[in-house]
């Protein structure tokens, strides 16, 4: 029995928020954090605070300013040697991608990739995996699809699987025939089910990758630098080739993550794999299955929009005695389309914000918007 259902929705009106149209789309475009700010665009200027940071607050990198907490990662391959995941996780790293391979041949999986993903998640660490391609023909980029699908068979990626391909005489090819090469093999593995993305380099992504391609896959940016100016979107940036971490002899690839891959490769749902493998079953077939699901009772459901992940964090909006919102930590548990279970941190009879929590943080005076339906 569900013993609660929320379907209120909360608007913050303009006067508690002192927010115009604007200047919302400029506050969604920073972070949900932020109730306002000022912006400048004079580069060679300070730039002033927020409510947030404080109003007399400065700096001159409005980047790092009012990026919030980017995810913090590695990349690694038999390269780094052994490596010791409990002191990489212990030094913050949030996640790591690991070389499994490369080429078009089995004994091509890399020496340490085993051994790199079961210290990993012994560490409690997200992984992705990424694969090395020498590829020069479509034909060849699908043979090596197929091993990196045979090596990663079985495992669990909380970050995508990339596709690697920087060698000089692929280059050679010209755009059209290295773009061609890059989407055999990445529909390949997508077609397995997998969150594909493309590593590549701030000049390879410009002027050797087909826009088709940079629209549809996540790019895993490699630009070694301080600031990049790579102006396409990336959800990973691999910043730098000379890191350092604890756990790591030698210099390790480090990386910034900005997208929530674990929360988003979670939505998409169960990537099934059959015990006996079949000529009849190919990928994009439609079938009907049975599903074995949990019953419990007298548990709490909550609109899946109201639901926010912040940095590894599940939170939502609860409207308080005095008309003003709290932001609570709350434990999810089962989730379908429309709703998600809530385990933890929530009560019966809570009333939850289930849109526009973009403008909100504890404290914010809401009105209740007593026209919704439910």
């Amino acid at each position: 029995m569900i013993l609660f259902s929320a379907n209120i929705i909360l608007l913050v009106s303009s006067k508690s928020s002192g927010l115009s149209s604007n200047d919302c789309a400029i506050f969604i475009a920073i972070t949900a954090a932020y109730i306002y700010t000022h912006v400048d665009v004079r580069s060679s200027r300070k730039w002033y605070g927020d409510e947030v940071h404080g109003n007399n607050s400065v700096t001159d990198d409005f980047y790092k300013y009012f990026g919030g907490e980017d995810m913090k990662g590695i990349d690694v391959s038999v390269h780094n040697g052994k490596i010791d995941w409990q002191k990489v996780g212990a030094d913050g790293i949030d996640f790591a991608i690991l070389r499994a391979g490369y080429g078009r041949l089995a004994s091509q999986r890399d020496d340490r990739f085993e051994e790199n993903y079961a210290g990993a998640k012994a560490a409690v660490i997200p992984v992705g995996a990424y694969w090395y391609s020498y590829a020069m023909t479509p034909e060849e980029a699908e043979l090596e699809a197929d091993v990196f699908l045979s090596v990663i068979k079985g495992k669990q990626f909380e970050f995508p699987v990339y596709f690697d391909l920087e060698e000089k005489k692929q280059f050679d090819l010209g755009k059209e025939k290295v773009s061609a090469i890059m989407l055999a093999f990445l529909e390949r593995v997508e077609a397995a089910g997998y969150f594909v993305g493309l590593y590549g380099s701030a000049s390879s992504l410009t002027t050797h990758t087909a826009d088709a391609i940079k629209s549809r896959y996540t790019i895993w940016l490699a630009h070694w630098c301080d600031r990049t100016s790579y102006t396409g979107a990336y959800g990973i940036w691999q910043h730098s080739e000379k890191g350092s971490v604890d756990g790591i002899n030698g210099n390790v690839d480090l990386d910034i993550g900005y997208t929530d891959f674990p929360t988003i490769i979670k939505a998409k749902g169960l990537r099934i794999e059959l015990d006996t493998a079949s000529d009849e079953i190919k990928a994009g077939l439609f079938a009907h299955t049975a599903v074995d699901i949990l019953q419990r009772r007298d548990t709490l459901f909550v609109p899946k929009g109201a639901v926010l992940s912040r940095n590894g964090r599940q939170t939502l909006f609860v409207l308080r005695d005095d008309g003003t919102v709290e932001e609570r930590e709350v434990k999810i548990g089962l989730m379908n389309d429309e709703t998600e279970e809530i385990l933890d941190g929530l009560a019966d009879g809570d009333v939850v914000v289930v849109s526009n929590q973009d403008k909100l943080q504890t404290g914010t005076k809401v009105d209740v918007d007593d026209n919704v339906e439910g």
